[in-house]
C-alpha cells in the first residue's frame, strides 16, 4: 500500500501550486517544499492523470476485498449458527452475541473508514467538492477505535460483566 500511495499519489508542481494557498492558510505549511500526497485526478490540460486513477483503483480494490471478506465471514458464521443444534443454549447465546459483535465490528469500520476514504477518492473524479469529506474523515477515523471497543463491551454480556467486576 505504501508504494501505491507513494508512486500513484505524488503531486505535480502545478498541483502543489493549486493547493498552496489553502494549505498555507490552514496548516501554515508551504506545499511546494513539503512532501505530500495528492489525488490529482485531472491535470492542467484537462486530461486524466493515469497514475492517480491507478492508485484510486488499487485502493478501492483493497477496500472492496476487505468489505467482501467481512460479509463472507458474517454469512459463514450465520450459516453455522443455523445448523448448530447439538450445542447448549448458553453456547448458542454466546455465539449469537459474538455474531452480533462481528456485525457491529464490520459496519463501524465500513462507515467510519471505508465510506469516508472511498468518497474522498471518488468525489473529485465526479468533479464534486470533497472538502467536507476531508473535514469529516479525520473525525470519523478518530471515533473508529472507541466505537469498535464499545461494540464489544455493549454486545457481549459476559465480557461486560467481567469488565464491570474489574472496575
Amino acid at each position: 500500500r505504501f508504494c501505491t500511495v507513494y508512486f500513484c499519489f505524488a503531486p505535480s508542481q502545478s498541483g502543489r501550486e493549486k493547493v498552496r494557498e489553502e494549505i498555507s492558510e490552514h496548516f501554515g505549511v508551504d506545499s511546494r517544499v513539503r512532501s505530500m500526497i495528492m489525488a490529482e485526478s485531472v491535470l492542467d490540460d484537462g486530461s486524466l492523470n493515469e497514475r492517480t486513477l491507478l492508485g484510486i483503483a488499487i485502493a478501492l480494490t483493497v477496500i472492496g476485498c476487505c468489505v467482501v471478506f467481512m460479509f463472507y465471514a458474517i454469512h459463514s458464521i450465520f450459516s453455522l449458527l443455523k445448523i448448530a443444534k447439538l450445542v447448549s443454549q448458553t453456547t448458542i447465546r454466546q455465539q449469537k452475541q459474538l455474531f452480533f459483535t462481528l456485525c457491529l465490528q464490520t459496519f463501524i469500520p465500513f462507515f467510519a473508514l471505508y465510506l469516508s476514504c472511498g468518497a474522498f477518492m471518488i468525489l473529485p473524479l465526479l468533479d464534486l467538492d470533497a472538502r467536507w469529506v476531508a473535514d469529516l474523515a479525520p473525525l470519523l477515523i478518530s471515533f473508529f477505535l472507541p466505537l469498535d471497543a464499545l461494540a464489544v463491551l455493549l454486545s457481549m454480556t459476559e465480557y461486560r460483566r467481567e469488565v464491570g467486576r474489574l472496575i
